[in-house]
């Protein structure tokens, strides 16, 4: 038997080529289409479908997370291949995931469960995930796990970016009515970043261009300075303008070392709207190289 095995709700957003790499178990959020059609995000809900029927079914989807059936079913399955388990969950400020992992260990399972509230969601959530489970195929024990997520990656993993417009936030209750309405007239795109387990903004800019751009001139001043090595540009149905991204930064005398372009799913997908753009990181936040 192996030794730590990792498990993550499905908001880490990691493409099912590194969950199958690294032998990552996923438990999936689901996502409700009208009043009772319920599909579940990595099982039987394509990005290419949730983002299609976003924009032109006539509801708004919601999301809902995972039963307590569904943790202890994949804490099953996992343990009867690793002495132990690391589960990350979504923040806990963001969503009610940590609660629901938490109360089924207590119920059904020992110590060799231990959960982490990572303070974060989607891209910089799957760094945290994938980063720790290599690591734990170099049969790294839990404590040096625990450790390097508390010491290295939850404080050196980061994410900021921008959407084009309010209205799934607005939707999905996150804004006013009058704040998106107002927001989209204007084409005041908010700049956003998970901080202390909140999305929070962080400046605002006009037009997806300026959006572009600031991801663009921050990551140049930041490789410059040799503050990253890890860059994931992550998108909402906007995958050519992600690629543009990737191959311009790839063009820099000193570019990070892996840069990869992940879809954001349906669970963040469904209050950020198609168009996003996103780039998280391991290295330093120099919030001065911001362009706000």
């Amino acid at each position: 038997m192996a030794n730590v095995g990792i498990v993550s709700d499905s908001n880490c957003d990691l493409t099912e080529e590194v969950i199958k790499k690294y032998d990552i178990r996923i438990v999936p959020a689901r996502i409700i289409f009208g009043e009772d059609e319920v599909r579940r995000h990595y099982v039987d809900l394509s990005y290419e479908e949730f983002y299609h029927r976003l924009v032109h079914d006539k509801a708004t989807p919601s999301t809902s997370i995972p039963t307590p059936k569904e943790y202890h079913d994949v804490y099953k399955e996992a343990l009867e291949k690793y002495d132990e388990i690391i589960v990350f969950c979504t923040s806990s400020k963001l969503s009610s995931m940590f609660n629901t992992a938490q109360l089924v260990k207590k119920q059904f399972f020992s110590e060799n469960v231990t959960i982490v509230d990572t303070q974060l969601i989607t891209l910089p959530l799957g760094i945290l995930v994938s980063e720790t489970a290599k690591k734990a195929l170099t049969c790294a024990s839990k404590d040096e796990l625990i450790s390097y997520i508390n010491d290295v990656l939850m404080v050196k993993t980061h994410a900021f970016g921008g959407f084009p417009t309010l209205t799934y936030l607005q939707k999905g209750g996150r804004v006013g009515k009058t704040a998106s309405l107002m927001g989209n007239l204007m084409q005041v795109k908010p700049i956003f970043s998970v901080e202390n387990g909140e999305i929070t903004v962080v400046g605002k800019v006009r037009g997806m261009d300026k959006v572009y751009d600031l991801l663009f001139n921050f990551t140049q001043k930041m490789t410059k300075k040799h503050l990253l090595e890890l860059l994931i540009i992550g998108h909402t149905a906007n995958l050519e303008v992600a690629n543009k991204l990737a191959e311009e930064i790839r063009a820099f005398p000193q570019p990070p070392k892996d840069i990869q372009v992940i879809e954001i799913g349906p669970g963040v997908g469904t209050h950020l709207g198609p168009g996003s753009l996103i780039i998280s990181w391991i290295g330093e936040f120099d919030k001065e190289l911001l362009d706000l």
